[in-house]
């Protein structure tokens, strides 16, 4: 006699992700919804204390604009430190000898692949090559 996880598929990382997310919504909402089943007029204060600070916000003049990216520049912090690391990475990938050595290299099968020009330069191989 089989065994009964024999007979059906294992779940995988995602199933489990989307199950365990569900469980611990649902136990953040549940305490509400116990709440808004005893009191359903409750509901009625919370939208009327969020409409009065969206308006208070809007007279405040404090609403989210686009800006440019000249408009942000980068202190030196971890950050800078970490783009900076892999800039010298990427320009020195392949080695000093190798002509084909630099940013290039490195985004020559992601260029190829969206059908740009890969300004000559050869995939890195192993795994990375043009058949993926």
């Amino acid at each position: 006699m089989a065994r009964q996880s024999e007979s059906r598929p294992h779940p995988d990382r995602r199933d489990f992700l989307k199950t365990a997310s569900t469980v611990a919504a649902g136990a953040l909402f549940l305490p509400q919804l116990d709440a808004l089943a005893a009191n359903p007029c409750a509901i009625g204060p919370a939208r009327a204390e969020l409409s009065a600070l969206m308006a208070h916000a809007r007279r405040a003049g404090r609403v989210v604009q686009p800006f440019s990216l000249a408009q942000v520049k980068l202190t030196d912090s971890l950050f800078t430190q970490k783009r900076d690391r892999m800039l010298a990475y990427a320009r020195g990938y392949g080695g000093v000898e190798n002509v084909f050595a630099g940013p290039d290299r490195v985004l020559s099968i992601f260029r190829a692949n969206a059908g740009l020009d890969t300004k000559d330069a050869q995939p890195v191989g192993s795994w990375e090559n043009g058949t993926g």
